[in-house]
C-alpha cells in the first residue's frame, strides 16, 4: 500500500470517528439513561401541588405537569369567627402598591364578587421582542461551505477536487443588497507534473432596486408596523392596569362601606337586645305583656339577620379585595380599610376633559396607530404596483498558484479579473393582484380612520355618562346625608321617649316607635355608605375615562424607548430595546415614535 492509500485509509477513518462522535454528542447524554416509554409522548397537562414554587431542573426539564404554590390550609372567615382574625389596617395607596409590585398578572372585577384576568406583565414585552424581529431583515448573513470530491475513472486521470465558499450578505436601508464572496477551488492530480492547484476568487456584488423597493421610506416600513404593534400592546397593557387600579378602588370603597354599616348594625343591634332586656323585665313586673316582648325580640332578629349579611358582604369585598391583590383568600389577618371616602363636591372642566380623554385614552391612541399601520401598509401597497426594476453590479478578481497563500495573494493584488454592471426590469403587463391590493390598502386606511373618529364619539358619549353619574350620586349622597341626620335625631329622641315615658304615655307606641328609629337608622346608614361607595367609584371612573387613572395614583410606565430596566414587577423578565438599535445596526434608519414598556413605579403623594 502506498503512503497516498494510507493517508487516504487515516482520513476516512478520522471522518468515521468524527460522524460516530457527532452522533453520540449531538443528541444527548440523556438519550443513554432514559428508557423510552410511552407515556411520555402522552402531552395531556396535569397539575402538581408542592409546597413550595420549585424552579424546574436546568437539563430535560419534565413537561407533564406544572407545579403550583400549595394553597393556605386556614378555614375561610366566617361571620361566627371573622373576630378571631388580626386586624390587618391598609391604606389605598398601599393597596395599589402591592397590587402592581406583588405579581405579574393584571386583574380586574368581571362580575359581583369575582375577579379575572385583564392581562399580564409578559403581553406588552411579548409583543417588543416580536418587533425585534423586524430588524432581521437587516442582518448580515455570513455563509461557509466546504465540498470534498475525488474521480477517479478509466483511461482518465486521477483527480481530487474541494471547493471553499465564503461569503458575507446584507441588506440595507435603501434597498440595496451587497455580497462579498471568497472562493477557492482545489485540484490534485498525481499524475501531472504540478499535481496541486489553487484557484481563489474574490467577488463583490451589489443589487439596488430602483423603482419597487428602492428608498428607506419603503424599506422602513416593517419596522414601523412592528414598532406601533408593540405600541398598541403597550396602551392595551395600559387600559388592563387602568381596570385594575379601578378594580381594586371599587373593591377597597365598598370594603369600607361594609364595615362602617356592620359597625352600626353592631350598635344598633346592641340596642335592640338592650330593648329586649328591658321588655323582659316590664312583662316580669306584669307593667308589660309578652306580645310586646315578642316584638322587640322579633325586631332583634331582624337586626341580627341585616349584621349578619352585613358581615357575609364585607368579609365578601374583603375576599375580593385579595383575589385583586394576589393574596391568598385567608392568611389569619382581616383587611381593614381606613382611608375614608372623599366627599367634597366635583366640578368638571368638560372642554378640557374632553381633551385630556382624546390625549389620553388608551382605546383612541390604539385606533391613531391602527391608522398609522394602515397607512404605511398602503405606502408598500402602492410601491407594490411599481415594476421591478434592479441595478446589478459585480466585481471579480483571481489568482491561481500551486498554494493557497499566493493563490489568495494574487486574487488580492488584483492583477486578474473582470466586472460587469447591467440592470433587469420585469414588468407585469396586467397588474391585478398588486391593483386589487391597493385598493384594498386604500379602503382600510379609511376604514381605521371611520373607526378612529368612532372610538372619539364613542369616548365623548362615555365620559358624558360619568360625569352625569357623578352628579346624580354627589346629590344622591347630600339627600342620604341628610336622612342619616334626621334619622339619628330621630333615633336619639325616640331612645329618650322610651327610656323615660311621661304618665299616661303608651308603652307599645313608644316601643314601636324606638325599634323604628332602630331600623330606619340602620337603613340609612347603610345607603348612605353605599352611595359614597358609589361616589368614589365614580370618581374613579372619570379619571379612567379620560385615560388619567394612572397618573391620578402616581403611577408611571417609562413611555422613553431608551429608558433604563424596570424594577419590581417586571425586572425579572422585561428586555427590551431601544430606538438607538435601529440606527447602531444600519445608520440613516431614524427613530421610530411608538411607545414601549418602562418601569412602573409608585410614588409616595
Amino acid at each position: 500500500m502506498t503512503k497516498t492509500d494510507n493517508d487516504d485509509a487515516g482520513m476516512t477513518a478520522a471522518l468515521v470517528r468524527t460522524v460516530l462522535i457527532l452522533l453520540l454528542v449531538i443528541p444527548g447524554c440523556h438519550v443513554f439513561d432514559r428508557t423510552p416509554d410511552w407515556n411520555e409522548y402522552n402531552y395531556v397537562t396535569s397539575l402538581e401541588c408542592h409546597e413550595t414554587l420549585n424552579e424546574l431542573p436546568p437539563c430535560c426539564p419534565p413537561v407533564d405537569h406544572i407545579r403550583i404554590a400549595k394553597p393556605s390550609a386556614l378555614s375561610p372567615l366566617t361571620p361566627s369567627n371573622y373576630m378571631d382574625a388580626e386586624p390587618a389596617p391598609m391604606h389605598l395607596a398601599d393597596a395599589i402598591s402591592g397590587s402592581l409590585t406583588q405579581s405579574e398578572i393584571v386583574r380586574t372585577i368581571i362580575g359581583p364578587d369575582q375577579a379575572g384576568t385583564a392581562a399580564t406583565g409578559f403581553d406588552p414585552v411579548i409583543q417588543e421582542a416580536i418587533a425585534r424581529q423586524s430588524l432581521a431583515a437587516f442582518d448580515p448573513q455570513l455563509s461557509l461551505s466546504q465540498n470534498w470530491s475525488t474521480d477517479n475513472q478509466p483511461g482518465a486521470p486521477e483527480f481530487d477536487r474541494a471547493n471553499t465558499r465564503l461569503s458575507l450578505d446584507r441588506s440595507f436601508i435603501s434597498g440595496a443588497n451587497v455580497n462579498l464572496g471568497f472562493t477557492s477551488d482545489y485540484a490534485f492530480a498525481p499524475a501531472l507534473p504540478l499535481p496541486a492547484s489553487y484557484r481563489s476568487r474574490l467577488e463583490l456584488g451589489v443589487t439596488q432596486p430602483l423603482l419597487r423597493g428602492a428608498g428607506p421610506t419603503i424599506n422602513r416600513v416593517p419596522l414601523v408596523i412592528a414598532r406601533a404593534s408593540a405600541g398598541s400592546s403597550l396602551w392595551d397593557f395600559r387600559s388592563a392596569l387602568q381596570s385594575q387600579i379601578r378594580s381594586i378602588e371599587t373593591a377597597y370603597r365598598n370594603l369600607y362601606a361594609a364595615q362602617e354599616s356592620v359597625r352600626v348594625l353592631e350598635e344598633v343591634v346592641a340596642l335592640a337586645k338592650d330593648v329586649v332586656r328591658v321588655q323582659k323585665h316590664r312583662v316580669a313586673l306584669k307593667a308589660s305583656v309578652e306580645a310586646d316582648q315578642a316584638q322587640a325580640e322579633s325586631q332583634l332578629a331582624s337586626l341580627e339577620q341585616s349584621l349578619i349579611q352585613a358581615i357575609s358582604s364585607m368579609l365578601g369585598s374583603e375576599t375580593l379585595l385579595r383575589n385583586l391583590l394576589g393574596w391568598p383568600a385567608t392568611d389569619g389577618r382581616r383587611i381593614v380599610a381606613v382611608d375614608r371616602p372623599f366627599t367634597a363636591p366635583f366640578s368638571v372642566d368638560w372642554d378640557s376633559a374632553l381633551v385630556t380623554a382624546i390625549n389620553h385614552r388608551p382605546d383612541i391612541a390604539q385606533q391613531r396607530l391602527s391608522v398609522l399601520i394602515r397607512e404605511q401598509l398602503l405606502v408598500q401597497a402602492r410601491n407594490n404596483l411599481m415594476p421591478q426594476a434592479d441595478l446589478i453590479g459585480l466585481l471579480r478578481t483571481h489568482g491561481e498558484h500551486n498554494t493557497l497563500d499566493s493563490s489568495v495573494d494574487t486574487a488580492l493584488g488584483g492583477g486578474f479579473g473582470d466586472g460587469a454592471i447591467g440592470f433587469s426590469v420585469n414588468l407585469p403587463l396586467r397588474n391585478h393582484g398588486a391593483g386589487g391590493a391597493a385598493q384594498a390598502a386604500e379602503l382600510q386606511l379609511l376604514r381605521a380612520r371611520a373607526l378612529f373618529r368612532q372610538t372619539v364619539h364613542t369616548a365623548s358619549h362615555e365620559l358624558t355618562n360619568v360625569v352625569r353619574d357623578i352628579q346624580a350620586t354627589q346629590e344622591q349622597y347630600a339627600a342620604a346625608a341628610k336622612r342619616l341626620e334626621a334619622a339619628e335625631v330621630f333615633l336619639t329622641g325616640a331612645k329618650a321617649r322610651y327610656a323615660n315615658p311621661r304618665a299616661g304615655s303608651q308603652l307599645l307606641l313608644l316601643l314601636s316607635v324606638y325599634l323604628g328609629a332602630l331600623n330606619d337608622y340602620a337603613t340609612a346608614t347603610t345607603s348612605a355608605n353605599n352611595v359614597l361607595a358609589q361616589y368614589n367609584v365614580a370618581l374613579v371612573r372619570f379619571e379612567e375615562a379620560q385615560g388619567t387613572l394612572l397618573q391620578a395614583n402616581n403611577v408611571y410606565i417609562g413611555e422613553d424607548v431608551a429608558s433604563v430596566l424596570p424594577t419590581g414587577l417586571y425586572d425579572q423578565f422585561v428586555r427590551r430595546f431601544s430606538a438607538s438599535d435601529l440606527n447602531d445596526a444600519f445608520p440613516g434608519v431614524g427613530t421610530v415614535n411608538v411607545h414601549q414598556v418602562g418601569p412602573v413605579e409608585v410614588k409616595a403623594e
